[in-house]
């Protein structure tokens, strides 16, 4: 059963992080990435409503939340911080 199906986010880079910041109502509920709790395995579980902070391997940080979920797919809305080292995230696309 497709629906009963767990979905992962991966790391695809070395020193890069991940993190799943729970359940939002929208992406900007999320203004600044944090400085802990980040995956320990670069693993986290993909879940609706959820919302994703990435620090990138170039020290870019940037947020991703999913807005719809099936057995192939993924929808998400988001937003990427260009000044590296700013953990500022305010915007979204």
């Amino acid at each position: 059963d497709p629906s009963t199906e767990a979905h992962y986010f991966y790391v695809g880079r070395p020193d890069g992080d991940i993190q799943d910041f729970g359940y939002t109502g929208s992406l900007d509920e999320i203004t600044y990435a944090p400085l802990d709790g980040w995956s320990t395995t670069g693993v986290v579980e993909a879940i609706l409503g959820h919302t994703y902070i990435f620090w990138t391997w170039d020290n870019h940080f940037a947020k991703f939340r999913v807005t719809a979920l099936g057995a192939n797919y993924c929808v998400f809305d988001w937003a990427y911080q260009v000044d590296p080292g700013n953990p500022e995230l305010l915007g979204s696309n």
